[in-house]
């Protein structure tokens, strides 16, 4: 149950930091270029902070930018710090879990995980990648909810 709680920290954390860019800037998130030097700066930090930066250097070229780093950090199964790693680990895990006790978090976790899965960055992108963290950390939380009734709450 540890690594359940790893997961869902890791996940949270991930969405958490990706969007206190947007909580930082406030309106001026969309207005900071990723071609300038503070846009540079800021996404580099972030990659830092997540210990992706050389994962990023690995998969793309270039500096890094709104794009690259959500699908990233969203998307990308192979890289661990990433949403989709986290929701398939958490998927992988509770699916292993003998009983029916588990049943809401096993689904949540499994429809999480084929939300990532399918969806593309450019999806995440046009509802608008605040929105759609808020949206995502909403449903991480729901996801740790049912874990805790399901598996550590007395019966």
């Amino acid at each position: 149950f540890i690594r359940l709680g790893t997961f869902i920290e890791r996940a949270d954390n991930t969405l958490r930091l990706l969007d206190a860019r947007y909580e930082m800037l406030g309106e001026e998130a969309e207005e900071v270029s990723d071609t300038s030097a503070r846009g540079f700066y800021q996404w580099s930090a972030l990659l830092r902070a997540l210990s992706s930066f050389e994962a990023y250097t690995e998969v793309y070229r270039g500096s890094p930018g709104t794009r690259q780093v959500s699908e990233l950090l969203l998307l990308r199964a192979d890289v661990p710090r990433s949403l989709r790693a986290c929701m398939e680990e958490l998927d992988h895990i509770l699916a292993s879990l003998p009983g029916d006790n588990g049943r809401p978090a096993q689904r949540l976790a499994a429809e999480l995980d084929a939300r990532l899965r399918y969806t593309a960055i450019d999806e995440i992108l046009a509802e608008g990648l605040h929105t759609w963290l808020t949206d995502f950390i909403l449903m991480v939380r729901q996801l740790a909810r049912a874990i805790h009734s399901s598996y550590l709450e007395a019966v």
